[in-house]
């Protein structure tokens, strides 16, 4: 699963026209391992929102940014649980969808199972004979005459453009 910062409903209630809602807003590698956990202790739980981090943000620089613009609308927080009235929720999502990009959970299901996965080269158990680097071809029969012919044929060029 992909890292998001989501916005789960862990209750709500309504008196005489006036809504109040409690929303865990964290973090999550796993959103259906988290879903699963609040699911445990509240039989009343609703994801309402997931955001994908920027790409040059991290999941907890994310969180704690979403929690700060939370605090801005909640009318109570504690911890990571926030307190919103009437249409706050909704007026404080609308803000981070245009800072952070909204996820579903069935994109971030398909994009997970998409993923093709990366060939990479496996040299285990081969031995190497030849290596070419910055134009000129080594005779070599183990890994580390390969690393210290590289590094001899780099110095060699280095101390080269020095001395020119």
């Amino acid at each position: 699963m992909n890292e998001v910062v989501y916005a789960i409903r862990i209750s709500h209630l309504e008196y005489s026209g006036l809504k109040i809602m409690d929303i865990k807003i964290g973090k999550s590698t796993n959103i259906d391992n988290t879903l699963r956990q609040y699911s445990r202790g509240n039989r009343d739980v609703e994801l309402l929102d997931m955001w994908i981090p920027n790409p040059d943000k991290n999941l907890s620089t994310a969180e704690r940014g979403v929690h700060e613009v939370a605090e801005k609308y909640a009318y109570d927080k504690q911890s990571e649980k926030f307190g919103f009235l009437q249409g706050a929720y909704q007026e404080f999502a609308e803000t981070i969808n245009k800072l952070l990009q909204n996820a579903s959970h069935e994109n971030l299901v398909e994009e997970t199972t998409s993923r093709e996965p990366e060939t990479v080269d496996d040299y285990t158990g081969t031995t190497p004979s030849v290596i070419k680097i910055l134009g000129e071809t080594y005779d070599v029969d183990t890994w580390a005459a390969t690393l210290t012919m590289a590094v001899e044929a780099i110095l060699r060029d280095a101390v080269g453009v020095l001395v020119r």
